[in-house]
């Protein structure tokens, strides 16, 4: 996934009425690493999953 933020991510806990803010600390529970890499405009983040 990827944006044109320079912002980068940051895990946090999302209040139980919040929309939003859960998505990085999913990746985190289900992935076995993830990161940000720069990009041309912005940013990606990564992840991966050992088979």
């Amino acid at each position: 996934m990827s944006d044109r933020s320079l912002r980068l991510p940051q895990p946090r806990l999302a209040a139980e009425g919040d929309e939003s803010g859960r998505g990085l600390l999913l990746v985190r529970a289900l992935t076995d690493d993830w990161g940000v890499r720069p990009a041309d405009e912005g940013k990606a983040t990564w992840f991966s999953l050992e088979l």
